[in-house]
């Protein structure tokens, strides 16, 4: 990850805070946390969730455009994935205007063999 990790007033869901990451020179970076296979025990089924929102240089909530993709059109909105799982939020699923929302639920056994991708 590039950038300067900080604690954000306004959290999703009416927490207090949330994880802020700014002076990105990138749209492709962001935060990352690495889940190492060998801490889960196979068999059981482990949820990842992840609620995010992404804001302006100037703190605005970001608007964007649904029907652009991300990256060579600066209106196109972000996409956003965890990297083990197949699950991806595409521009086409985000809104301006909320918290997004990635989940997925994962078997251990079946797919930790993506986990380090």
């Amino acid at each position: 990850m590039k950038g300067v990790l900080s604690l954000r007033s306004g959290g999703a869901d009416g927490s207090t805070t949330a994880l802020l990451v700014s002076e990105r020179d990138s749209v492709y970076q962001g935060p990352m946390q690495w889940l190492n296979p060998g801490c889960f025990q196979e068999g059981l089924e482990y949820k990842v969730t992840v609620r995010f929102r992404i804001y302006n240089s100037d703190g605005s909530v970001l608007v964007c455009d649904p029907a652009k993709y991300p990256g060579s059109n600066p209106d196109g909105c972000p996409e956003a994935r965890i990297y083990a799982i197949t699950q991806d939020v595409l521009p086409g699923q985000t809104r301006h205007d909320t918290w997004q929302w990635l989940a997925e639920v994962t078997d251990v056994g079946n797919d930790s063999d993506r986990w380090g991708t």
